[in-house]
């Protein structure tokens, strides 16, 4: 299903996607993270946070081709995938934030004892 419209906010680094019968915003780290491209396969679990979109391009009329601020540019999303990620954005990001967390430890520290 091809969006109707397409809008590029750069400032949030966001996608938004307006469909007939929806409206989506996808971030750019997720969109970098979900690249279809090949130079990217197996690394679909790391998330971007830092990344930006710089530009949107149109591939004929079936995908578009997303550049990235950190020089990624080889992707091109179908309108099939852009718009899967649009309705699974939500779960996989938790996903993420899940194993974030489970990777995380935390330490408590005590105030070392003062020698006199």
């Amino acid at each position: 299903m091809q969006p109707q419209k397409i809008i590029l906010h750069q400032k949030s680094a966001t996608l938004e996607l307006v469909y007939a019968d929806n409206k989506f915003i996808l971030t750019a780290g997720y969109l970098r993270m979900k690249s279809p491209a090949a130079d990217n396969k197996g690394k679909t679990h790391i998330y971007h946070q830092q990344v930006t979109i710089d530009q949107v391009t149109a591939v004929g009329n079936y995908a578009v081709q997303i550049k990235f601020s950190d020089g990624h540019n080889t992707g091109i999303y179908s309108w099939g995938y852009i718009r899967l990620l649009c309705v699974t954005q939500q779960s996989e990001m938790a996903r993420v934030a899940a194993a974030e967390k489970e990777g995380t430890q935390v330490l408590k520290v005590q105030p070392a004892p003062q020698h006199k």
